[in-house]
């Protein structure tokens, strides 16, 4: 016999699928002296990660970087992993 997947698996995130493990979704963080640490989890590595659509980091395998910010505001952070999965989160620097 041959399984199907439901209809909805095609929209569902891979168990390994990279995330922002910090700073979470919807986050209000203090930015400390103008950096901001940044961690993934799961995924493959090499990562590149990216502020507001712009790379700061490209092909590490280290699974925490560190992002130079400008000051308070909005910020939506992406990571892609090796096989071009992504995690996005939106965060308010204060």
């Amino acid at each position: 016999l041959q399984r199907f997947r439901g209809r909805n698996a095609l929209f569902e995130k891979p168990k390994d699928a990279p995330t922002v493990a910090f700073p979470p979704d919807g986050s209000e963080v203090e930015a400390d002296g103008g950096f901001l640490v940044v961690k993934v989890r799961d995924g493959i590595a090499p990562f590149t990660w990216l502020a507001n659509g712009k790379p700061f980091a490209v092909a590490t395998y280290e699974r925490q970087s560190v992002l130079e910010t400008d000051g308070a505001g909005f910020i939506t952070l992406s990571v892609i992993d090796a096989k071009g999965r992504s995690a996005r989160a939106q965060i308010r620097l204060h």
